[in-house]
Parts: C-alpha cells; sequence; structure tokens
C-alpha cells in the first residue's frame, strides 16, 4: 500500500485553511493534530525517549530543556502572582491531584461516604439516653461479677 492511499488526517490548516495531508493515525488523527495526545493514568507524566532509539540522547536532551523551559515559565508565572492569587492557585493545586478524572471522582465519592457515615454516627450518640447508658452500664457491671464467680455444682 503506498503512502497516498492511506487514511490522512484532514485538520484544517490555520494557514492555507486547507486540509492536513499527514497520515492519520488510530484516532483518525496526525501526530500534529492530536494523534499522541497523552491519555489514560500516567498522562501528566514526561514521556522519556526509547533508549534504544538511534538519535536518543538529542531526545534526552530537547525533552530536559522542555521540562526546564516549562519549569522556570512557572515559576514566573507564580512571581507575577498577587498573594492571594498564589493562595488560590496552590489551593486549586492540592484539591485537583493529578489522575484519570473516573478515579479523582470514585475518590471524591469515598470521602462524601465517610463523612455521611461520620454524621449518622454523632447523630445516633448524641440521640442516646443517659437513662440507658445507665442501665447499660449496671449489665456489664453484672455480667462481670457472674463471671468472677466460678463455682462448681459437682464438686
Amino acid at each position: 500500500m503506498k503512502r497516498d492511499d492511506l487514511p490522512k488526517c484532514g485538520a484544517k490548516g490555520r494557514k492555507t485553511g486547507e486540509p492536513c495531508r499527514h497520515v492519520a493515525m488510530a484516532n483518525g488523527r496526525c501526530y500534529v493534530h492530536g494523534g499522541r495526545t497523552p491519555k489514560g493514568e500516567g498522562w501528566h507524566k514526561p514521556r522519556w525517549p526509547d533508549a534504544d532509539a538511534p538519535n536518543a540522547e538529542a531526545k534526552l536532551a530537547r525533552k530536559l530543556r522542555d521540562l526546564e523551559r516549562s519549569a522556570k515559565k512557572r515559576a514566573t508565572r507564580l512571581a507575577k502572582m498577587t498573594p492571594e492569587e498564589r493562595e488560590r492557585h496552590a489551593h486549586w493545586q492540592r484539591t485537583h491531584k493529578p489522575g484519570s478524572p473516573r478515579k479523582r471522582a470514585a475518590e471524591r465519592e469515598y470521602r462524601r461516604q465517610n463523612a455521611d457515615a461520620a454524621k449518622m454516627l454523632e447523630n445516633k450518640r448524641a440521640d442516646v439516653d443517659p437513662a440507658v447508658v445507665d442501665l447499660q452500664w449496671a449489665i456489664d457491671e453484672l455480667e462481670r461479677r457472674a463471671a468472677a464467680i466460678s463455682f462448681d455444682i459437682f464438686g
């Protein structure tokens, strides 16, 4: 099969307005227009080049430069923020952990259920009548005394 026969990306070009003619990947777009968008559990982690690739050192150097550049950009952006904006940003970073949306939603639901359960238990403790607590204490005391008395009817 020739390259011309393969399916094309078709994304609209910004400069020319014509459809992109790169070969499409499995998702229907080329590598430039979203074919290699990171997804899944490790989407937020840097992807390191394969060590066996012929130009692995150059790729690694480029990746490290990009990471350093983005770290400097972030530091500059944070330095320009007011203390209120910085606190808001820090709060957002604490509350929006990386990971899949499904996993974050499951963790939120788990925390909500725990809070509901704690609230129910607290309400039950508050509803207990003091007379019932005294009776339960007396029952427990009598059971301890009965256990302490050991006698043998056959001896």
